[in-house]
């Protein structure tokens, strides 16, 4: 379990984008260990409190609990046991995200927005009833393969000979044709913005993602409500000419 105080309590007051860099640079030490992790965000079947939880393999729990000291001084990093959001009386609905367009194309970022991308998520926790009902978001990730940025920067690569990003996206590989003998060659199109975003992409460490999401009440409607109301604030980051997410149920979800 992490703990965090307050934001209004700390001894130094930073803004919420200053909050979301600092979990990037955090999410960027996680990329050099090349071990899987988890990242939990959850409310218990009875209870009010938002708990945010890490899982790392055992052998780098003393260095990643440094780590979190060195970036939020005030935070506390204990075991836990593990958790549960489900009314054992009720019923429980669940769905993971997938994103609508090729993993090269990035969705909308915090800087983009200018605002705490993270709040919208957040407010979804603090909806939840004293007992009865539980919501958890969990994110388990992994550094991507090397291929991964490679297939990103082959793509750039062409991007500059003239390739279009919406074919490259779908998987076809087009260049401009050459000119037949005697005739000038056409100018060379480059898709600056597409180059920008395929970048944007690869500039900071890539992860293999699964994210999760959970609820569960006594009603199905209700838990179908806390649900909708999570996937939905993830709308957030899709904008034109980026990737965005759309929520999937599982074929077999608990009931």
């Amino acid at each position: 379990t992490v703990r965090l105080s307050k934001k209004e309590e700390r001894k130094e007051k930073s803004d919420a984008l200053n909050e979301v860099n600092l979990t990037g640079q955090f999410l960027s030490v996680l990329s050099t260990l090349k071990m899987p992790f988890s990242l939990d965000l959850a409310v218990h079947n009875v209870g009010e409190d938002i708990h945010f939880y890490l899982a790392v393999p055992e052998e780098a729990v003393d260095f990643v609990s440094r780590q979190i000291q060195g970036i939020w001084p005030d935070a506390q990093v204990q075991p836990s046991d593990d958790y549960t959001i489900f009314n054992s009386q009720g019923t429980s609905k669940a769905s993971y995200l997938k994103q609508k367009q090729n993993y090269a194309l990035p969705t909308r970022t915090y800087a983009e927005a200018g605002l705490d991308t993270f709040l919208p998520i957040l407010n979804n926790f603090s909806k939840v009833e004293l007992t009865g009902e539980g919501v958890a978001l969990q994110i388990i990730a992994k550094p991507a393969p090397a291929s991964v940025a490679k297939t990103v920067g082959k793509m750039i690569y062409n991007l500059k000979k003239g390739a279009k990003l919406a074919d490259l996206l779908v998987g076809k590989f087009v260049l401009p044709q050459k000119p037949k003998p005697g005739e000038a060659p056409e100018p060379v199109v480059i898709d600056d913005e597409g180059v920008k975003l395929l970048n944007q992409k690869i500039a900071k460490p890539v992860f293999s993602v699964n994210v999760r999401l959970v609820s569960s009440a006594m009603s199905p409607y209700r838990a179908e409500e806390l649900l909708y109301n999570l996937t939905g604030s993830f709308n957030q980051f899709a904008a034109p000419l980026r990737n965005e997410f759309r929520p999937v149920e599982p074929r077999n979800p608990q009931k």
